[in-house]
């Protein structure tokens, strides 16, 4: 598990977040996809922030989205390498608007 997971996993149950997985400080590396999709659905849910992937097909590369509500939308200039991390890195920004 690394730093960048931790500090997400510790974030969001700080702020309230109950996951499937139960309330746990750490989350398995072979669960930590789930994990993410159920906070993004949290997020989605309960503070209606939504979250969009977008695959780049020029390079191979993936960009996120976020809407919220009657505020600005986020979009990244960072192109990640994987879907996973491109979702990991919009979650964190999501965390920041609650």
């Amino acid at each position: 598990m690394d730093l960048i997971q931790n500090e997400l996993i510790n974030k969001a149950f700080t702020l309230g977040f109950k996951s499937y997985f139960g309330l746990m400080t750490s989350v398995n590396k072979e669960c930590y996809h789930l994990w993410m999709n159920d906070l993004q659905k949290w997020l989605r849910e309960v503070h209606n922030i939504h979250i969009q992937i977008i695959f780049l097909p020029t390079n191979n590369r993936f960009v996120f989205a976020i809407y919220k509500h009657k505020e600005e939308d986020i979009e990244s200039v960072v192109e990640y390498k994987t879907y996973e991390l491109a979702l990991e890195a919009a979650l964190q920004e999501a965390l920041k608007l609650i």
